[in-house]
């Protein structure tokens, strides 16, 4: 269905305004469930359901950072927020924090990727035997070097973990395994195995660029062949008060990801094959050892790059207690999706329905119900919704770099992302439960609800690293992220297939949009556990503590006070 300009802008108009925004998705002839009173009052599903038709419609078509259809949706969480009276935590007295960007584009064509080596010089087309994008600083390149084989190009002295040991890459290219040895506990694991940590580590020891190299993990997780559907994909990065856009680790010129042809030229000449390298990469006691190759590498490739903005949204709930309410808890929501790309059975918008409007519909509606409460909280809550997840958990990286509320003053991050409103849960996952007390929190708030915490189900994942609450994990704060639990419901439905459904048939997808069948009730039940977890930590006697020992409590925040290790403690 198609809408005149006027009439379009009377719908945003409506729904900004804070009318009732169901009245807008009738009108829009989305068919709104008759909810039932719910049994996690005061949480409403129609408000979570009303939030949700709104955020998924394809008017804002995807939500993509940068775009108009997420000015849109950044527009409607502002009115949101002040309709609850909640104070503008933005800039300038606003709710909005402007996060500036910087769009990288490849142009078309314009790589080039040799391998020369004892058996003579073979070229591979990129999108096809591999993946080169964007460069983030330079828009003219040309890197050509020596490869030299790094295992899985890590350095972790608290794991024994040195791939560069006796390795000379100094002006060279690394050539490593995607990931990390399974022998690491599975967030370290995460932790070590983030692309921003191996070029950090790569330009310490002086190499130039970096070569990924598939294992049979990463096949399973992101099968190269749909991997090579985002080497045209826009890359983003933020801009920082000097202009520059920001990178980890700007002396590494170029990332490759090599198809398992390309990779096989690598080790021309060495003796090693690659797929028995893969094979051990697999496994736990003796992972692949670094050496140096016979081959050096010849890459050209040109960028555009393109100044943009588009906002985080927050707001702030002053806490009651004149001795605690500089104190902040943070409740966090990425906003964005991935907008509109190549059409799927004609549906080329992205309308990320549970990806995520399901999370800020929900911070939404806790926001509303602790707005709303006679009884405020002791310490001040922000509720923050964050652009660029997307993008690299940009927005979120960002805030915690330009923070509009002290730093040291935020004590605790929880995140929401992907509320699976599709199935009942009798559990919770909570990635980051076990590092420090918010644990403790969590599963105070599960067991007023009946539900259980279960460890991460999906260790391989590295989802602990893979989201917003990640960014304030990395400046020292306590943070946790909760999905719903993969057991199995009274009615035989088994969470993890549900799960896996999703995952394969709906996640990043156009399928995954208002046609999903969407059950407001289990997003007012996970309204009301969150609200739990934030409501405990906003009123207790002391703020969160890390572990003593943790690895990240050591790693962010080496000079706080931790607290002692316990069951459920690492």
């Amino acid at each position: 269905m198609k809408y005149s300009r006027g009439i379009f802008l009377s719908l945003i108009t409506l729904a900004l305004s804070g009318i009732i925004v169901s009245g807008l998705v009738s009108f829009l002839g989305i068919e709104s469930s008759k909810a039932q009173p719910s049994q996690y009052s005061p949480f409403k599903p129609e408000v979570i359901e009303a939030h949700l038709n709104f955020l998924a419609d394809d008017l804002l078509e995807g939500r993509e950072a940068g775009t108009r259809g997420y000015e849109l949706a950044a527009k409607y969480v502002e009115t949101q927020f002040k309709a609850m009276g909640l104070e503008p935590a933005g800039n300038n007295g606003t709710y909005f924090q402007s996060v500036p960007l910087q769009k990288s584009t490849l142009v078309p064509d314009s790589v080039t990727f040799s391998i020369a080596g004892p058996e003579g010089t073979r070229s591979f087309e990129n999108g096809h035997d591999l993946i080169i994008r964007s460069s983030q600083l330079e828009t003219d390149q040309a890197v050509k070097g020596e490869v030299v084989f790094a295992g899985f190009g890590i350095v972790a002295p608290d794991l024994d973990n040195n791939d560069y040991e006796g390795l000379d890459v100094k002006g060279k290219i690394v050539a490593v395994f995607s990931g990390a040895p399974k022998s690491f506990p599975s967030e370290l694991r995460a932790h070590y195995g983030s692309g921003s940590e191996k070029e950090k580590t790569a330009a310490s020891h002086g190499a130039i660029g970096i070569i990924s190299l598939y294992t049979p993990t990463r096949e399973q997780i992101l099968p190269f062949e749909r991997a090579l559907g985002f080497t045209n994909v826009p890359r983003m990065t933020w801009v920082g008060p000097d202009l520059k856009p920001y990178d980890p680790a700007p002396e590494i010129r170029f990332w490759a990801t090599l198809g398992t042809d390309a990779a096989t030229a690598l080790f021309a000449g060495t003796g090693q094959d690659f797929a028995a390298l893969q094979r051990q990469a697999e496994d736990e006691k003796t992972p692949p050892k670094g050496f140096p190759l016979k081959v050096s590498v010849n890459m050209t490739r040109k960028s555009t790059h393109e100044v943009i903005s588009s906002p985080n949204v927050a707001a702030l709930l002053p806490g009651s207690d004149p001795e605690l309410a500089d104190e902040v808890v943070v409740i966090s929501s990425h906003l964005d999706h991935i907008g509109i790309g190549e059409p799927v059975d004609g549906d080329a918008i992205y309308n990320g329905a549970l990806d995520n409007a399901s999370g800020v519909a929900t911070m939404l509606e806790v926001a509303r119900v602790f707005s709303q409460a006679p009884e405020k909280p002791k310490r001040s809550i922000l509720f923050l919704a964050v652009t660029a997840e997307e993008k690299g958990l940009i927005g979120a990286d960002y805030y915690a770099n330009n923070p509009t509320v002290p730093m040291e003053k935020i004590i605790a991050n929880v995140n929401l992302d992907g509320v699976l409103m599709v199935y009942d849960f009798v559990d919770v996952i909570a990635f980051g439960a076990e590092h420090s007390t918010i644990g403790n929190d969590i599963t105070s708030a599960a067991g007023e609800m009946g539900i259980v915490v279960t460890p991460d189900p999906m260790p391989e994942q590295g989802i602990f690293t893979r989201s917003d609450h990640y960014a304030f994990v990395k400046k020292g704060v306590p943070a946790v992220f909760m999905l719903a639990g993969f057991g199995e419901t009274a009615d035989g439905t088994v969470g993890a297939e549900v799960f896996e459904r999703y995952l394969k048939n709906y996640y990043h997808k156009p399928s995954d949009d208002l046609k999903l069948p969407l059950n407001y009730e289990i997003g007012a039940k996970f309204a009301h556990l969150n609200w739990l977890v934030i409501r405990n930590l906003a009123n207790a006697e002391t703020a969160p503590k890390w572990y003593a020992n943790d690895f990240f409590g050591n790693e962010f925040a080496p000079h706080q006070e931790k607290a002692p290790v316990v069951a459920g403690g690492s």
